[in-house]
């Protein structure tokens, strides 16, 4: 939750000031919780309990895809650092 905060105080407030101290940054954001502490209304869920585990389970299937390709790439060093470095690219064959 901490991040989120921090996100919505990026996004609103500070993002559009020009701050040239950490007193003025205090004072922004300071001034920001107060406006909205008085115009609060609490977070709106808009997916269902039963949406939660579906989309947990995507997430862990993608991670673990994700984990595989890292593991096979790392076996082979086929990274995309490794082969531009190369040097063997087509301006070295042409001579350029």
């Amino acid at each position: 939750m901490v991040e989120i905060f921090f996100g919505i105080i990026i996004k609103q407030a500070i993002r559009r000031e020009s701050l040239h101290s950490v007193d003025e940054l205090e004072t922004t954001m300071r001034a920001f919780i107060q406006s909205q502490n008085r115009r609060a209304e609490p977070f709106r869920l808009v997916k269902t309990a039963d949406h939660v585990p579906g989309k947990i389970k995507r997430k862990r299937i993608i991670e673990t895809r994700h984990k595989r390709r890292c593991a096979a790439r790392s076996r082979t060093g086929g990274g995309r650092a490794t082969r531009l470095g190369s040097g063997g690219g087509s301006r070295a064959r042409a001579g350029v």
